[in-house]
């Protein structure tokens, strides 16, 4: 297939001719897809052999570029995943109302008086800005708003206030706006498109390309042995001014990044293959300094963020592997209880645990049960803990807790099975 240099800047031939990332994304991976293909064992994945996820999807490059059968796509950022659900069910109606706000756009920048003309194009902005899509917008209309807003506004820089409203600046572009073409839309639309689900997944995936609005979290527990998750969250700050935790409106702090941390590593020991992005800062060399699981390897990056274009050199970013010397796969206990939905409830998540509990202490020939029953205890205890730290109830404190009550529960029946099989 034809072959072409994206306008984003990744190598040529990294992406096929149709479908490529339509968003411009800060933080992209296009550039570095060479450094990091390689990592995602890319082959096996196109073939159906395992199925990727994707937990901070952003632009997507990745994804486009990897082209797996099968994948699990997520972000926590609600307008970008009803972005990508909208090019998926209608690209033809997002480039039908991205129509419209081009003739807008033009009309604006249309006055002959150039001081008249700015004010207009910073006055369309600011006021489509502010119309933030409700449920009752269709997908492809709440794409196109996000579309716009990622062209118009300053370096593609989504931020948003603590509110969870957007607040990323005009971009000053008095030109034609530059939106994605019918063409590019149509070919993501089919790379996202579903196809048959693999036989044994019903439980974990509802389509072959599922993009959710979810917690980090949620990729983690859904991947099994011979997956791969690859990783890209909002870097940790290199220094104590270049901090960026506007992305979603509950930023994401060294709390995040130690959690993080914590599902690759647990990831990995049952035979997941994980990848992470990350900045060069004392914080992640840190948090992945265990070479028992973690590999670390620099890679040099464009700065895509600055006011003046002479600040937008390379600079040293870091890519993780955990990969566990000796990995095991999930036990059958922990698949089973594996929700299929993000928890938002504290009792429907007690009974959960209360279950697993009970499954534990009802599997026969496994030693010592004591010890099986403790971890039990400590499960329920340890998501307590959670929820009685946390100020009201979230979908994402309870798939943290319950996460920790799923490593505490499989590393003692992994244990105890392994005794098993050493004593037969």
């Amino acid at each position: 297939m034809e072959t072409i240099e994206t306008g984003d800047g990744a190598a040529p031939g990294i992406f096929d001719a149709e479908a490529r990332p339509f968003l411009k994304w800060v933080g992209g991976k296009a550039k570095l897809l060479p450094d990091i293909l390689p990592l995602l064992e890319v082959m096996r994945l196109r073939a159906g052999n395992g199925r990727y996820h994707e937990p901070f999807l952003g632009g997507g490059a990745v994804f486009f570029a990897l082209r797996p059968k099968y994948a699990y796509l997520s972000d926590a950022n609600p307008h970008l995943v009803r972005t990508y659900a909208g090019v998926e069910e209608d690209p033809a109606a997002v480039c039908r109302a991205l129509d419209r706000y081009r003739e807008r756009h033009d009309a604006a920048r249309a006055f002959a008086d150039e001081r008249r003309a700015e004010a207009e194009v910073r006055a369309l902005y600011n006021t489509t800005r502010s119309l933030v899509p409700t449920e009752a917008v269709s997908d492809p209309e709440a794409a196109a708003w996000f579309l716009y807003l990622n062209r118009a506004c300053f370096n593609g820089l989504w931020r948003v206030n603590k509110a969870g409203l957007p607040n990323s600046p005009w971009g000053k572009r008095m030109g034609a706006l530059s939106l994605p073409s019918s063409a590019l839309l149509t070919a993501c639309s089919k790379a996202m498109r579903c196809l048959p689900c693999p036989a044994g997944s019903e439980s974990f995936f509802s389509q072959s390309c599922a993009v959710a609005h979810s917690d980090f979290g949620r990729a983690f527990e859904c991947a099994l042995a011979g997956d791969v998750v690859y990783a890209d969250p909002p870097y940790a700050p290199i220094t104590e001014t270049s901090s960026f935790t506007g992305y979603a409106k509950d930023g994401f702090g060294a709390g995040d990044q130690e959690r993080l941390r914590d599902l690759a590593a647990w990831a990995a020991r049952r035979g997941v293959r994980v990848v992470v992005s990350n900045s060069d800062a004392p914080l992640i060399r840190s948090l992945y300094a265990d070479t028992s699981i973690f590999s670390i390897r620099e890679v040099q990056a464009a700065r895509s963020v600055n006011a003046t274009g002479s600040g937008r050199g390379k600079i040293t970013e870091l890519l993780i592997v955990a990969d566990a010397k000796e990995p095991r796969a999930a036990s059958g206990v922990y698949k089973a209880f594996v929700p299929s939905a993000p928890l938002v409830a504290a009792p429907e998540t007690v009974q959960g645990l209360k279950r697993l509990q009970e499954a534990v202490a009802s599997r026969e020939g496994l030693a010592p049960q004591s010890a099986l029953l403790d971890a039990a205890r400590a499960a329920v205890a340890a998501y307590q803990t959670f929820r009685e730290a946390t100020d009201g109830f979230s979908a994402a404190s309870a798939e943290l807790g319950l996460t920790s009550a799923m490593s505490l529960l499989s590393g003692a029946i992994e244990a105890a099975e392994d005794k098993k099989g050493g004593a037969s």
